[in-house]
């Protein structure tokens, strides 16, 4: 063996070592994570073809459109339709189920609501069974050797990296049903041209937190296309996104982000939009705007802030290790992530001027959001200093991404609690791992209703000197804000969301809706005994004509849908719930079914399909 063979036989048998002895280690971080993800969600069944529900109450006479809610439906898999063949693979955490649409068609002059739902990945159901390197966001696949982590790291590391499944999206021949999209649902979203049509018919577009989207019909909630933001412009490449875009309705832009993983990670920010075709690249951020021009992190970005000049993009402490090789290995984004308490949260400010680009990097003490709310720009001085509030629901750390494995499935009262997660109470049990508690305690609260005040100058935003941020609290436990977004990126009063109720010894945790005036710091809560709330949608009143002086910010109606679980012996069901958005009382409800379905978010439409309150 020559001398220059030795070198390069070593060196690769080193490399292979601390390859082992870093699969190693993630195998038993992995398998911690699996052990309390114990959860056991039941399927949703699907409704194909529409029904009409008659309605208990009365909706109001203007209330009339459709609300679209999307979520997981699919926990317990099988290869096929038929109930009867063995489950082939066991979904444990909320995110990871497979995605399901509802439409709801509400109808005020026949007081019906017509009701249709549908599976949106059928085939990467059949992809999972059959056992293919597959990527979750916290669902966690246990390890009984190293070996087995390995195998399945050169499987998705082939599949993501190498053949890049999100390139292989190019190919119009792609099932349109083979990946998981489903976190958010957006009516008329823009469409990349190659998948433009002459007719008229409305456009649905379902979108996560990676770089893929799925383009469904807005009746029957068929998945027809797959595409990414490639698609628009070959710069937006990155394999993470937001699954919460922001929409400007006087210009009719569309804004979101693509990241690209690697050494050296790029935050792509644009805009595009269906009415010009035109898609424009607003910034190319790598680096932080302060003194060190330090790098960014692989940072996890949910959502983000929108403004009539600029976009404020959160980068939380909370990042993907070794450059997302963890995720890779692990085969889930939760399994991959650390948090770093230690560090600040950047909120990067990027003008809506590309020639502008990106003007701030403004650390603030470390916080996390899932959901932003309303943003807007408040004054500028006569020396420059612009002036920006931005409202959010804040986490002070990162362990409500442990704690929320089962969202949405309501635990029994604390004292018939038989769960696993009963013998974590006891904190001696519990470490640090990675930033993180783990196992995680609980869920206790919902994050807190901040309005964040940032404030720079453009002349030298790069320097902290000039940059200031501080916040208020307005109300504790909170997240899933929704507004009336006829008062988008201008200062409004009313906030609407979920709140967390912790279990008793009567009942279970579950989920209440909360209506917080921001100026008084009052609330008013709708709660009842069983009662899993979902994401309350506000749909405003119409004017009757310009100027309408009745018409007031609260003016309206609050849609969601409910889970009730009747512990005590009753039978599970779901209903739609219509709330009168001043009071938060009851108006009407409409009866879907003998099951529970888990929704994260949704949007609602007129019968023109225009965008009345979309996520």
């Amino acid at each position: 063996m020559s001398y220059l063979s030795l070198i390069i036989t070593t060196t690769v048998v080193a490399l292979l070592r601390q390859c082992w002895s870093w699969l190693s280690k993630s195998s038993v971080a992995i398998n911690k994570i699996a052990k309390f993800q114990t959860s056991e969600f039941t399927n949703t069944p699907e409704t194909n073809d529409p029904i009409w529900l008659p309605i208990q109450g009365a909706l109001p006479s203007w209330l009339n459109g459709i609300l679209y809610r999307v979520g997981p439906g699919k926990f317990n898999l099988r290869a096929g339709d038929d109930d009867h063949q063995p489950i082939k693979a066991m979904i444990k955490h909320a995110f990871d189920g497979m995605p399901f649409l509802h439409r709801f068609q509400l109808c005020s002059s026949t007081q019906r609501v017509r009701y249709n739902s549908r599976h949106l990945a059928t085939k990467a159901e059949q992809r999972i069974c059959e056992g293919s390197a597959t990527a979750f966001f916290g669902h966690v696949v246990p390890f009984t050797s190293t070996w087995e982590l390995f195998k399945a790291f050169l499987g998705r590391f082939n599949s993501f990296v190498i053949q890049s499944n999100l390139v292989a999206l190019k190919n119009t021949s792609v099932d349109p049903t083979s990946e998981m999209v489903g976190v958010t649902v957006t009516p008329n979203y823009p469409l990349p041209k190659a998948l433009q049509s002459s007719s008229s018919e409305p456009v649905l577009v379902t979108k996560t937190d990676a770089n893929v989207l799925q383009k469904v019909n807005a009746d029957s909630l068929v998945p027809e296309n797959l595409f990414n933001y490639s698609h628009f412009d070959r710069q937006l490449s990155g394999e993470l996104s937001a699954a919460h875009n922001q929409y400007d309705p006087d210009t009719d832009e569309v804004f979101n982000f693509t990241l690209k993983i690697g050494p050296a990670p790029t935050l792509t920010v644009f805009s595009t939009s269906a009415k010009s075709q035109s898609t424009t690249i607003l910034a190319n951020i790598k680096h932080r705007l302060d003194p060190e021009r330090s790098p960014i992190r692989l940072c996890y970005v949910h959502s983000f802030w929108l403004m009539k000049n600029f976009i404020v993009i959160p980068e939380a402490p909370l990042f993907l290790r070794n450059m997302g090789m963890d995720f890779i290995a692990g085969g889930s984004v939760l399994s991959g992530m650390s948090w770093n308490s230690q560090a600040p949260t950047y909120l990067h400010v990027i003008s809506r001027r590309p020639d502008l680009g990106h003007v701030a990097s403004i650390p603030v003490d470390a916080f996390f959001t899932f959901h932003t709310g309303n943003a807007w720009e408040e004054t500028t001085a006569s020396d420059g200093t612009i002036v920006l509030k931005l409202d959010c629901a804040a986490f002070p750390d990162g362990d409500i991404m442990y704690q929320i494995h089962n969202f949405g499935q309501t635990a029994p009262p604390i004292a018939k609690n038989k769960s696993p997660l009963a013998e974590f109470e006891n904190a001696d049990l519990h470490e640090r791992t990675h930033g993180f508690t783990v196992p995680p305690r609980p869920q206790t609260s919902f994050g807190e209703l901040r309005r964040y005040t940032l404030s720079f100058n453009l002349s030298s935003a790069q320097h902290q000197s000039v940059s200031s941020a501080s916040y208020a609290s307005l109300a504790e436990n909170m997240e899933f804000l929704r507004f009336n977004q006829e008062y988008s990126m201008r200062p409004n009063k009313y906030l609407y969301g979920n709140r967390l109720v912790t279990a008793t010894q009567d009942e279970g945790a579950r989920y209440c809706m909360i209506k917080v005036d921001t100026e008084t710091k009052e609330t008013v809560v709708f709660d009842s005994p069983d009662y899993v709330c979902s994401e309350p949608i506000f749909v405003p009143r119409p004017k009757t004509e310009p100027g309408d002086k009745d018409h007031r910010e609260d003016d309206g109606a609050v849609l969601s849908f409910i889970n009730v679980t009747n512990h005590q012996g009753g039978k599970r069901h779901c209903f739609l719930l219509v709330l009168d958005a001043s009071t938060m009382t009851e108006i009407a409800r409409c009866f879907i079914g003998d099951f529970s379905a888990t929704t994260f978010h949704g949007s609602f439409v007129d019968y023109e399909f225009k965008s009345i309150s979309v996520n």
